[in-house]
């Protein structure tokens, strides 16, 4: 009987509340030039940071997002704050840049590596 009760409210919620439409479809002008990708869709866009809880003081957001241009090679004023969640040592950020004409490796990429 429960499991038929939260069946029917989840199929209930899904009803009334619907996704917003095209809301996970990608852009039709991708390749237009000037056009931009919804951070939705932007790998460049979800870049995180997390330190070491042995830290004796917490790493300021500028002297972290500066080892972080650094790791990926970019400069600093490329990387921009998106969250700074210092309960959790999370820093969220994203590459404002276009991506570099050399590198063949996108920066979400050599972000994991």
């Amino acid at each position: 009987v429960a499991t038929l009760a939260c069946a029917f409210v989840a199929l209930w919620d899904i009803m009334l509340h619907p996704v917003q439409e095209g809301l996970f479809e990608p852009p039709t002008d991708i390749g237009d030039p000037g056009s931009a990708l919804p951070d939705i869709f932007d790998q460049n866009a979800l870049l995180l940071l997390r330190w070491k809880q042995q830290l004796q003081n917490q790493p300021d957001e500028e002297n972290m997002l500066s080892v972080a241009a650094e790791t990926l090679g970019v400069e600093k004023d490329k990387l921009v704050t998106q969250n700074l969640i210092v309960d959790h040592r999370l820093l969220l950020f994203k590459f404002l840049g276009p991506t570099e004409k050399g590198s063949k490796v996108p920066v979400h990429m050599r972000w994991k590596a």
